[in-house]
């Protein structure tokens, strides 16, 4: 009787410790797994978005569900086809990347929240650069008052791929007289004060468009009389 006791006390403990060992081992199996968390892409002339596509599978032996799809910027979105996901099941994550009048290196951020306890927050990266299809320089032309009223010059400078030209050239006031000259696919500005009697604060806004459609403008700060001198410049795609 002795001996069956003690059998039946061993026994509850290595059964306890099975039960034990496979709820740890549920745990240590859970979780998406991410093809890739960091996507990069390049981007072409007249480009104004771009979808990255993050896929992921269910690797563990009981189902994940994803809560939530943030963005870190309002130029991204993130969706889901679902939230659930049984295990050996796949999915994706789709972002959304809209240009507006960004250049440069792009690098947006999507976090996406779970119940995997192993995994609660996933940061997936998305990256892309947008060149730069026009700049001008100096970015803005001045005059002190009362100044001989010479003409001042300013280089439209144009991304060769783009196939850019001035096509519009607008001011607020006719305080300015304004030429544009075209030299090996660049532009040479020539802004000249009519006077420089009195204190004068204009833009010369730039329309650019290509070939193929694309628009973008630009634009170049002038300024008559004593002040702050800083340039207001500012360039989108359409």
């Amino acid at each position: 009787m002795r001996f069956q006791i003690h059998w039946l006390r061993v026994s509850t403990k290595w059964i306890g410790g099975v039960v034990l060992f496979a709820q740890f081992s549920a745990v240590g199996h859970a979780g998406l797994e991410w093809s890739q968390r960091v996507l990069e892409k390049s981007w072409n002339v007249g480009q104004k978005s771009e979808s990255f596509v993050f896929r992921f599978k269910n690797t563990g032996n009981y189902p994940v569900t994803i809560s939530a799809v943030k963005a870190s910027c309002g130029c991204t979105t993130a969706v889901l086809s679902k939230h659930k996901y049984l295990p050996g099941e796949t999915g994706s994550v789709l972002a959304n990347f809209q240009a507006g009048n960004r250049e440069g290196l792009q690098e947006k951020r999507v976090i996406v929240l779970t119940d995997d306890p192993k995994a609660s927050q996933v940061v997936l990266t998305l990256k892309t650069t947008i060149p730069v299809y026009a700049s001008i320089k100096p970015q803005w032309l001045s005059w002190d008052q009362g100044e001989t009223p010479i003409a001042k010059t300013s280089r439209l400078i144009l991304a060769k791929e783009a196939e850019l030209r001035v096509v519009s050239k607008t001011l607020a006031s006719r305080h300015f007289v304004i030429e544009t000259t075209e030299t090996n696919g660049d532009y040479i500005v020539s802004v000249r004060p009519r006077s420089t009697k009195t204190d004068v604060s204009d833009r010369l806004v730039l329309g650019l468009k290509s070939s193929d459609g694309m628009e973008t403008t630009l634009a170049l700060d002038l300024r008559i009389g004593t002040g702050s001198r800083t340039p207001v410049i500012y360039g989108s795609l359409k």
